[in-house]
């Protein structure tokens, strides 16, 4: 058994067939830095025009996600969960689940990063 953390910026909804269970705010989201680099430029030949291009490499600080506790999983962003790559208390949003107006309204899981190491 464990306790679920929602440290996304939003409640998170997961729908399982009929049942909906909300996961909502309970902190901070915690927040990955990114190291972005100049790349060569695109050309658009329609447009005739070049198209600046950058290169974002994520670090792996991250600021804001509190120490791995027994029993508890928090639910993150999937940029933290990739970026926290030892980390195995880590999950994030997966299978976006969309009303029918065609705004997401939940997920149908939750995704692991596959820890390294």
């Amino acid at each position: 058994m464990a306790l679920f953390r929602n440290l996304t910026p939003h409640e998170v909804n997961l729908v399982q067939g009929d049942t909906r269970t909300t996961y909502p705010v309970d902190g901070p989201a915690p927040r990955v830095t990114t190291i972005e680099e100049a790349d060569a430029p695109i050309h658009d030949d329609v447009n005739s025009i070049d198209i600046d291009v950058i290169v974002s490499t994520l670090s792996d600080k991250i600021t804001d996600l509190p120490d791995p506790q027994h029993g508890v999983v928090l639910i993150v962003s999937r940029m933290t969960a990739e970026a926290a790559l030892t980390r195995t208390d880590l999950v994030y949003p997966e299978g976006i689940v969309r009303g029918p107006d065609g705004v997401p309204i939940g997920c149908k899981k939750f995704g692991r990063v596959r820890p390294t190491g």
